[in-house]
């Protein structure tokens, strides 16, 4: 019966091992992967938080810096980048006061949601310098937060947006 011991133990620990390779994986699902993506295609044109930037480098394999040196390089490069930007947004009520265009000064592409406080007034997301949600009119300071997942955690950055004048309708 030794022998029975030890071959449990021995498909045990292989089931365990493969169960922590897998689990990296589910993980690239976030920005740290998608930083790295953009590193390897080589810049990284958008504006992400510094933990992407330094779980992307985490995540890099020993043979990146063999077979493609600039990688890493090139993280490094918009981690310094993105340290310095400020992030700025303006918000602009459209015609019917039911709708804002939320303007970025940098490209973005993540979930965007509009607080009043901690009150969430509309969520949506943003690809790109502007995007529109539906909101209810408020007259109250009105911060814009951008969501990035990482793993299992959510990576949350706030930003003061001051109130433009209504759009007018074009003719």
């Amino acid at each position: 019966m030794p022998g029975l011991n030890t071959r449990i133990r021995t498909l045990l620990g292989g089931a365990i091992a493969a169960g922590v390779l897998v689990l990296p994986t589910a993980a690239f699902a976030d920005c740290a992967k998608t930083v790295d993506t953009a590193a390897f295609h080589g810049t990284i044109a958008q504006y992400y938080p510094q933990q992407c930037y330094t779980t992307g480098l985490k995540q890099l394999g020993p043979d990146v810096n063999t077979y493609s040196p600039n990688v890493a390089r090139n993280l490094k490069a918009a981690q310094r980048r993105d340290r310095t930007r400020k992030l700025k947004f303006t918000i602009q009520w459209l015609p019917g006061n039911k709708k804002v265009r939320i303007t970025s000064n940098y490209k973005l592409k993540s979930n965007i949601q509009l607080r009043k406080g901690a009150k969430v007034l509309g969520k949506g997301s943003i690809s790109a310098l502007t995007t529109t949600l539906k909101v209810k009119k408020t007259t109250k300071t009105l911060r814009v937060a951008l969501l990035w997942t990482l793993g299992k955690k959510t990576i949350t950055v706030t930003a003061p947006a001051p109130l433009k004048k209504v759009a007018k309708k074009k003719k």
